[in-house]
């Protein structure tokens, strides 16, 4: 299997020779219409100038210093610019011709007819060729049609330059270009190179991780030195395999407590049935004892209905009936099941409704189980001699209800998981043994159904669940249907 650094790698080196040769194409054809638009403009310039001197020169031809001037001119034309010039009468034939290989003059040959009259016709002349047969390789040629002062026609002049010598300027742009251009290809692939590295080097920390995880071992940490999105990515793996370890010590802490609760009443129940099958347990206190193994198989029974029912919320199987009831009257009629409770641990209990009667809108069964759970909380762990506080107000549509009991407070560590399943903050189960830390699961994933939040505080000896629940549409109705 082709790794990532390497395809990401393959396809960024891809990207920049696509990138190189199409920036390679524009940049020669450019550079050919540059060099080629150069010289033409040169060769005019040239014949320009040349003409200039020409006409100076026919106009005095008699005068040394006149003569000077021409040749020193013509010869400053060809050296500059490795040019070729003809200069010819006004019936096209030969008088000079220079190069870098000197000055001649005297020639039987003559430009033709056509090419004369053009230049006579339109004052100038251009074209790529063999200039009528003169030059026996292709040429730029620019011609002008030299004139005296009074506008009298005395010839004609042709700076010519090969095509070679444009290919020459046109190859050493190209020089210039593939230097520069394998330069930043190879600063590109290097910065590629690292780049890539760079990107990959987390996800291949990661894959390290998640293999980790897929065996167990959730102590893997990635680094979180980055801001961009890996950076995120890895701060949210490192939450994961922390919620996953969490996860698993619940889990574990879970099987541990199912494990005490299921063999404890089972071996109650077995010995004492294999008692009384045995006739050990004598008939006059078998009474006795079936009354413990009916009350362990409630117990079992219990759990095991507390297991399902949080794995069915878990899953989502279950469906709410939403209806209008009074959430005052239920916490009063759960707080009388409780009475011996409170009673035995000399617990002072204060009541705290804003109002007689508030009706919210949900499903009853449900929330009655919220309630029930939540006062049973606050019963198991309340301290001998404390108070049990219940309140429920109205603010922004909603009843706002809390429990709270005085007593050892949950250490703060601890609270954003009180409400995970399987957890228990009496790890030693000295409190309650009969506690699966399933409780408080099923009540926030119930009033999460309800599209309702519970949150939990403790501090100063206090500890406090509180949830809301929507207040029902029309409350005088719902109060109209139940008089207490």
């Amino acid at each position: 299997m082709k790794s990532l650094f390497w395809r990401y790698l393959t396809m960024t080196m891809l990207l920049l020779l696509i990138s190189f040769s199409l920036f390679g194409f524009f940049f020669i054809v450019q550079s050919y219409t540059y060099t080629l638009g150069q010289l033409k403009t040169t060769l005019e310039d040239d014949s320009r100038n040349v003409g200039n001197l020409t006409s100076l020169y026919f106009g005095s031809r008699d005068s040394m210093v006149a003569r000077s001037m021409f040749t020193t001119g013509i010869s400053a034309v060809v050296y500059e610019n490795d040019e070729q010039i003809i200069i010819c009468d006004s019936k096209g034939k030969l008088l000079y011709f220079a190069n870098r290989d000197g000055y001649t003059e005297g020639f039987t040959q003559s430009i033709s007819n056509e090419i004369m009259t053009e230049v006579f016709q339109n004052g100038s002349y251009s074209e790529t060729g063999t200039l009528g047969g003169l030059y026996q390789s292709v040429s730029y040629s620019s011609g002008r049609c030299v004139v005296n002062e009074n506008g009298i026609v005395l010839g004609a002049v042709f700076v010519s330059a090969p095509v070679d010598s444009a290919r020459v300027m046109f190859e050493y742009y190209q020089q210039i270009f593939f230097i520069i251009g394998l330069i930043v290809l190879l600063i590109g692939m290097v910065v590629s190179y690292i780049m890539t590295r760079y990107m990959v080097r987390p996800l291949r920390a990661m894959t390290k991780a998640t293999r980790a995880y897929a065996m167990g071992d959730f102590s893997l940490r990635l680094p979180e030195d980055r801001t961009d999105e890996i950076g995120e990515l890895a701060h949210s793996m490192n939450q994961m395999s922390a919620s996953l370890n969490k996860l698993e010590e619940l889990r574990s802490s879970f099987i541990a407590n199912v494990s005490h609760e299921l063999k404890t009443p089972m071996t109650t129940i077995a010995g004492f049935a294999d008692g009384i099958l045995d006739g050990t347990i004598p008939p006059e206190r078998e009474r006795e004892y079936l009354t413990i193994i009916s009350k362990d198989t409630r117990r079992l029974s219990r759990l095991v209905v507390r297991m399902l029912q949080a794995s069915r919320l878990s899953s989502g199987e279950i469906q709410l009936h939403p209806g209008v009831f009074d959430l005052a009257e239920m916490i009063s009629l759960n707080l009388l099941e409780f009475q011996n409770r409170i009673e035995e641990k000399n617990q002072a209990v204060d009541v705290s409704f804003e109002q007689d009667r508030m009706f919210v809108r949900a499903d009853q069964d449900y929330i009655a189980q919220v309630v029930y759970n939540l006062l049973d909380n606050a019963c198991k762990y309340g301290e001998e001699n404390g108070v049990l506080r219940v309140s429920a107000v109205s603010e922004n549509g909603k009843i706002r209800v809390t429990v709270s009991n005085s007593g050892a407070e949950i250490p703060a560590d601890m609270l954003p998981y009180v409400f995970d399943r399987f957890y228990k903050t009496d790890k030693s189960r000295g409190i309650d043994s009969s506690s699966t830390g399933l409780g408080l699961f099923i009540v926030k994933s119930i009033l999460n159904m309800h599209g309702e939040s519970i949150s939990v505080t403790s501090a100063n000896g206090v500890t406090s669940f509180t949830f809301t629940l929507p207040v029902a549409a029309d409350n005088r109705m719902a109060a109209g249907g139940r008089h207490f």
